[in-house]
């Protein structure tokens, strides 16, 4: 039988949007929540995937993007955070780090940790918001 399991957790995080003419321009955080949709076939063992497998799975990505600051590779101050030693994590992305370029970026991690697996990703919800959210 073929079945599709959901999973969500959320995450704290820093980032900012240099090139948006409002708020965001500022550095800020959100509590981001992320709800992914897993499907696969159930017959073996009763279960798509155990669910302590699932969220060790999900930890495992999200572990590099919790408590840490997103930076767009062009933000000058990915620069000037790097050469001020504070041990301050960063995630540096090719584009500003919209919810929207941040749910690819996660998708592309947690699919590659999928790859093996007899089972496949249905869709994902990343909430910079409890109200706002992007989807693949």
């Amino acid at each position: 039988m073929m079945a599709r399991i959901g999973f969500k957790t959320t995450f704290d995080m820093a980032h900012r949007l240099p090139e948006h003419e409002g708020k965001c321009h500022n550095l800020h955080g959100h509590t981001y929540g992320i709800e992914i949709v897993l499907w696969g076939n159930a017959e073996d063992h009763g279960m798509v995937m155990d669910f302590y497998e699932v969220k060790c799975l999900i930890a495992g990505v999200l572990a590099e993007w919790d408590h840490a600051v997103a930076l767009c590779s062009c933000d000058p101050l990915l620069q000037i955070l790097r050469d001020s030693n504070l041990d301050i994590c960063i995630v540096e992305m090719k584009d500003e780090p919209t919810v929207e370029n941040m749910i690819e970026q996660i998708a592309t991690e947690i699919r590659q940790r999928l790859v093996g697996l007899p089972m496949g990703m249905v869709s994902m919800r990343l909430f910079e918001t409890p109200t706002c959210w992007a989807e693949l």
